[in-house]
């Protein structure tokens, strides 16, 4: 028994590489329009140029530098282009089409194909942005606000917002199998997330109670909690408990889209789509 479980995990585990490998060669003949992405993903960049405006000018309360301001909005650009995802729209039109039910006769699951379909973006994707971040650290001097010290939790930080991210999409895009369309349920989370995760306003500049609520919202996980984590913004306290909610989100959302997904999926092959 345990070495027909081995045998079934190897087997597992070449097919999910083979559709790494696959789509990583399909994403690396389009890097011209990956560089387009990453120039045309600017907004973190004209908050940055805002937020320094008005600290410049005297407008914002408490001893910040523009450096503060430079480092927290590139971080959120390397952070957001770490997270993103393309595949709910192609679940959506999938269910809608009845495409679906060519993954769900092969012997990989299509949860594996989607999972490789993001890694294999970030493969292109993310050493061409670290390129962008990197020449604006040195540029500007920021990276003198980061603290060397909570790099290696930032990265944690950075994984579990890319889980947590990942799993909403996974999520909005089993909600295809009873509503027309999700596109509007995506595009209504996506504004929440920029707003509510940092990407326009830091969240330490909302009054303390707005704060609060939304620190037990998922967004702040997914894009300022990994930047703060790495500039030594949060206690040691705060930190811990930005991990647990993290988790806490990561596990909820998780097993929520996978109870929609078996129930979509027994609805969807009973109606023969």
């Amino acid at each position: 028994m345990k070495g027909s479980s081995a045998s079934i995990r190897h087997s597992g585990l070449r097919k999910f590489r083979a559709l790494l490998a696959f789509y990583s060669t399909e994403f690396s003949n389009y890097r011209a329009e990956f560089v387009i992405y990453l120039i045309g993903g600017t907004q973190p960049l004209i908050m940055l140029f805002i937020w320094v405006t008005l600290n410049t000018s005297g407008a914002l309360e408490g001893d910040y530098s523009s450096g503060h301001f430079i480092c927290y909005f590139l971080l959120i650009y390397g952070v957001r282009n770490c997270n993103a995802m393309w595949f709910t729209w192609a679940l959506d039109q999938e269910i809608r089409e009845g495409d679906l039910s060519f993954k769900l006769l092969r012997p990989v699951h299509p949860y594996w194909n989607y999972l490789a379909y993001q890694l294999a973006d970030s493969v292109i994707r993310v050493p061409l942005m670290m390129i962008f971040l990197v020449a604006g650290m040195i540029a500007t001097g920021a990276y003198s606000e980061l603290l060397v010290s909570h790099l290696p939790f930032a990265l944690l930080a950075l994984l579990g917002g890319m889980a947590t991210h990942f799993y909403a999409n996974f999520l909005m895009g089993t909600l295809s199998f009873w509503m027309e369309r999700t596109l509007g349920i995506e595009m209504m989370y996506y504004t929440l997330m920029l707003l509510l995760g940092g990407a326009i306003i830091p969240i330490e500049f909302f009054p303390d109670t707005v704060e609060a609520v939304i620190r037990c919202t998922p967004f702040p996980y997914i894009l300022g909690f990994p930047v703060d984590v790495a500039m030594g913004n949060l206690s040691a306290g705060e930190m811990l408990r930005g991990f647990i909610l993290q988790v806490g989100w990561i596990t909820g959302i998780g097993l929520l889209g996978r109870h929609l997904w078996i129930r979509g999926t027994k609805n969807y092959s009973g109606a023969g789509a």
